[in-house]
């Protein structure tokens, strides 16, 4: 069994020029079922991103069966690194541990090796999941690390005023607006803020994702429903050192949506966005772009999500200056009947204030 398991691991990976992933069980002494549903929903989002090749999930089992490996989340690389490369033929293995919170919620702790070279993790991963839908996005975070891949590149000049003058973002500098910034969402006045900069150049946009969620949640209802504005907003309540899992960088974290841009097909496009935040581990600010089209059923037709990437803001700097990213991203090339785009910026942990200036998207060249 091992052997032919190994054959056609090594064929299929040989075939699709992927890595072979192979991603066990999880240890979870209190609950052994959240171990292997953790694994599980880990192995369905490999299998959505499609950059790996995975073993079957009954085979994978019976091969630590057989191999009578014990999965614990330190002590046992060797083991593990031996086991993904003489039994699996694997490229990387993937194994952690998994404990119970209240009610759905658990905390998750990943590690990743490779089954070549010095036995020792090269991505170690945790955090406290509300649910299983909270895991799902947590891969979005680690998937990068475990690829060794980059998603964003650091420039050190700002965005061209040739660039800025073709940008198709409304207001992308946050200078113009009332109560808030035109042409982006309302600011709530307690995760989010129009403010001034701190070196005098102009407006800018802030998060703080220090905010408990009980007090966040109510917050933003009754923005949504309209009876408050920003400048209604309470102060916010201290956060303890055992409440920080419970604040709104610990769950969601705060987004804030432009307005809608046309999009034009097979167009390839650029987006730049300057911050000022720290980050740590896989833990780092996002600016997503988001496609929607229309979809129609027998009863509407909506907007919906058809499409999204995301710049990854990995500062040098953690915070002390303000720092420049950008890439290229082409929302039509796969998902043709995307129309509209939008940009989402996306700070959650950790916990703090992130600031967000000059949002540019220009259209960079048609793509063959």
């Amino acid at each position: 069994m091992r052997l032919v398991l190994m054959l056609l691991l090594a064929a299929s990976a040989h075939a699709a020029e992927k890595p072979v992933l192979a991603i066990l069980d999880f240890e979870s002494h209190a609950d052994p079922d959240l171990g292997i549903r953790v694994a599980e929903r880990l192995e369905k989002r490999a299998l959505q991103a499609n950059k790996h090749v995975l073993p079957d999930r009954d085979d994978l089992r019976l091969a630590v069966r057989q191999a009578k490996l014990k999965v614990t989340l330190a002590g046992a690389e060797k083991q593990l690194q031996k086991f993904a490369n003489d039994d699996l033929g694997a490229n990387v293995i993937l194994w952690g541990k998994a404990e119970p919170r209240e009610g759905k919620a658990f905390f998750v702790a990943i590690r990743a090796m490779k089954s070549d070279g010095e036995p020792v993790p090269y991505m170690a991963v945790e955090r406290e999941c509300a649910n299983f839908a909270a895991l799902a996005n947590f891969w979005t975070d680690f998937e990068p690390v475990l690829l060794e891949e980059r998603t964003a590149m650091r420039v050190l000049t700002p965005v061209s005023p040739e660039a800025k003058a073709k940008n198709l973002v409304k207001n992308f500098s946050f200078e113009q607006g009332t109560w808030f910034p035109a042409g982006w969402s309302k600011v709530d006045g307690l995760t989010s803020f129009w403010v001034e900069r701190d070196d005098g150049k102009g407006k800018c946009l802030m998060h703080d994702t220090e905010v408990l969620t009980s007090q966040a949640y109510p917050w933003w209802e009754r923005m949504k429903k309209g009876e408050v504005t920003a400048k209604d907003a309470p102060a916010k309540l201290p956060v303890a050192p055992s409440q920080i899992y419970a604040t709104v960088g610990g769950w969601e974290g705060v987004q804030y949506y432009s307005d809608l841009i046309p999009v034009r097909p097979k167009m390839r496009y650029r987006i730049t966005v300057d911050i000022k935040a720290a980050w740590g581990g896989i833990f780092f600010p996002k600016a997503w772009v988001k496609g929607y089209g229309e979809k129609t059923d027998q009863f509407t037709t909506q907007k919906r999500e058809l499409y999204n990437a995301y710049l990854a803001l990995r500062t040098e700097t953690k915070g002390k200056e303000w720092e420049t990213f950008t890439r290229t991203f082409n929302p039509t090339l796969r998902t043709p009947d995307v129309k509209w785009m939008g940009v989402m910026l996306y700070s959650y942990w950790p916990l703090g204030k992130y600031y967000w200036d000059n949002v540019v998207i220009t259209e960079e060249a048609i793509e063959d």
